[in-house]
């Protein structure tokens, strides 16, 4: 007796030779066509199974991802302060707008050329709908902290001249929210170059007892660029050569006036094409 297997695939080829044997007879198999599905990971374009994307379904847009699809038209992104090329990566748009004051770093410059992503600058908005008349703010118009770029500040510990400058660059410098003790260096290195990444600041300040640590701890982040200020020319010197993006102020050493030459020298220098330099960091980058 045959193997149940057997059997079974001797019973498939006699009802297919049957049905050859019919359509060599009468030209047609009088079957019902069947629904051939294209294969998995064939992209149809089709979303209404995929909840998060019925909003790109409805608006008939494309997938860019498939060819069988439509496609979406590139949605824009605003990106502010210091654009880098790690940004650009990390947001994977091929349309970019940068947002008033906005800049690209060299290595951003780069990588957009290298990946032809169209760059485009966005236009002011006033900062609410009253029309400039509860908030002066005027249509067209942006605020200091866009024109100037925006800088997160942090200190360890107490400073009565910190305080009383950096109130002056209210408009410019936002505190971070990391324990104001040395504890909290690490963290707020960190949250300097997410934000860094992310284009929410240009770069920070780090008001500190001692600049050993922070200067280690800041430049260990790839988007920061940190320099120690010790003076005005240090600082402009850093910016120039380095386009700093961290300054660093041993504040127990620094007086009022000495601190607000060095903020005013980092936020308001400009920061150079750096292609040259950008390349050698990639080279040292490389060091065991």
């Amino acid at each position: 007796m045959p193997e149940p297997n057997a059997q079974l695939i001797q019973q498939i080829t006699q009802q297919v030779l049957a049905m050859l044997h019919q359509q060599n007879a009468t030209g047609s198999t009088g079957a019902t066509p069947i629904d051939v599905r294209p294969p998995l990971g064939v992209c149809t374009g089709d979303y209404s199974k995929f909840l998060e994307m019925r909003p790109r379904e409805k608006a008939g847009e494309k997938d860019p991802t498939c060819s069988g699809g439509t496609i979406a038209d590139q949605p824009t992104v605003t990106l502010k302060g210091f654009v880098t090329a790690r940004q650009l990566e990390a947001v994977g748009a091929k349309i970019v707008s940068l947002a008033p004051g906005a800049k690209l770093t060299p290595a951003g410059a780069d990588y957009v050329r290298d990946k032809g992503i169209k760059v485009q600058r966005a236009t002011a908005k006033a900062e609410c709908g009253c029309g400039g008349t509860c908030c002066g703010n005027k249509a067209g118009k942006t605020n200091t902290s866009a024109a100037l770029g925006q800088w997160a500040w942090w200190i360890d510990g107490h400073c009565p001249g910190v305080d009383k400058v950096v109130p002056q660059y209210a408009s410019a410098l936002a505190p971070i929210s990391a324990r104001r003790q040395a504890s909290g260096l690490v963290e707020a290195c960190s949250t300097i170059a997410q934000r860094i990444v992310r284009g929410r600041v240009a770069g920070g300040v780090l008001f500190v007892r001692s600049a050993a640590l922070a200067a280690c701890f800041a430049n260990r982040c790839p988007s920061v660029r940190a320099v120690v200020g010790t003076c005005t020319g240090a600082v402009e010197q850093g910016v120039k050569q380095l386009g700093a993006n961290v300054l660093i102020v041993e504040y127990p050493y620094h007086g009022p006036e000495s601190l607000r030459q060095m903020i005013d020298a980092f936020v308001k220098t400009q920061r150079p094409n750096l292609s040259q330099v950008e390349r050698q960091l990639k080279e040292l980058g490389r060091c065991v």
